[in-house]
């Protein structure tokens, strides 16, 4: 399909990479979700780009109305999984504008006993005490906002 000149590359190697910093940032200050969130985003595209039958990686998505392809080079695309390696983990925070609510990033959450068990929804009290289960890419590492760990 011919390019239309300009258009996006979609979740190239930069997307991951540039999440190192803007989640370095959210560590620093963890009261800033949108952080936490566009970093998450860069680290998760990187593994959109691998083809789910043969997990061939494509350096990048070809977003053009026109193309809508996975590029058919691999190119840039170790460099782009370190960013996904060096981030990717679970993170478990509260969420102060949800009446600290407990919010779950790639991981399962499960509200232990406490009345409220409904994590601050609908003005119920969130659990005092609640299990993460990671679910990331390699289910090892968990970020525990409370504690800055």
């Amino acid at each position: 399909v011919p390019s239309s000149g300009t258009e996006r590359c979609l979740h190239h190697y930069g997307s991951p990479l540039n999440a190192i910093p803007v989640l370095a940032a959210f560590r620093a200050d963890p009261d800033d979700l949108h952080l936490l969130e566009v970093g998450l985003g860069g680290v998760a595209g990187s593994l959109a780009n691998i083809a789910a039958g043969s997990g061939t990686p494509s350096m990048a998505w070809h977003g053009a109305p026109q193309r809508l392809h996975p590029d058919p080079t691999d190119c840039d695309y170790g460099v782009g999984f370190f960013g996904h390696a060096v981030n990717t983990g679970a993170y478990l925070v509260r969420d102060a504008a949800r009446g600290g609510a407990w919010r779950c990033f790639w991981c399962n959450l499960e509200a232990l006993g406490a009345p409220g068990a409904g994590a601050g929804a609908g003005g119920a009290e969130p659990p005092s005490a609640v299990t993460a289960r990671p679910v990331d890419a390699f289910r090892r590492r968990l970020y525990l906002e409370p504690l800055g760990l």
